[in-house]
């Protein structure tokens, strides 16, 4: 049926597993004893803040998707570095650059967005499944 603004905010709250939140009431801050255990905060930067931190997202997303190519592309160019540690090499860049490519400029745009999330509930949790695929794998 008909769903509030603040049940659909929470419910984006949620699915990006924001855990804690503050909740801002007359410059005092308090604790909401809800079913979740969540608080909620206004969190708003200024516009040079959001583009200095744009700005840093973005380089360190090029950064990383650059250097993991390259480095996937030297293992499959020179046959002299077919070892297993390069093996190794190669697989962490695998999961690096499919993080960058789908997990961090997602969660970038998220947080460029000040933490609303607008792509919808289902590409949320596909976000999640897929950053703890990529990320997995790495932790192991």
């Amino acid at each position: 049926m008909f769903q509030s603004d603040n049940t659909l905010y929470r419910r984006n709250i949620n699915c990006c597993r924001l855990k804690r939140q503050h909740r801002m009431k007359q410059n005092i801050s308090t604790l909401a004893d809800d079913e979740n255990d969540e608080y909620e905060f206004d969190y708003t930067l200024s516009d040079i803040q959001l583009v200095i931190f744009g700005f840093f997202i973005f380089v360190i997303i090029l950064t990383a998707v650059i250097g993991n190519i390259l480095t996937i592309f030297s293992f499959i160019r020179d046959k002299q570095l077919h070892t297993v540690y390069n093996i190794y090499i190669v697989n962490l860049a695998t999961n690096d650059f499919l993080s960058a490519l789908f997990t961090m400029v997602l969660y970038g745009m998220y947080t460029l967005l000040q933490y609303k999330w607008i792509l919808g509930y289902h590409l949320c949790k596909i976000l999640y499944v897929i950053s703890r695929f990529v990320s997995n794998p790495l932790s192991s």
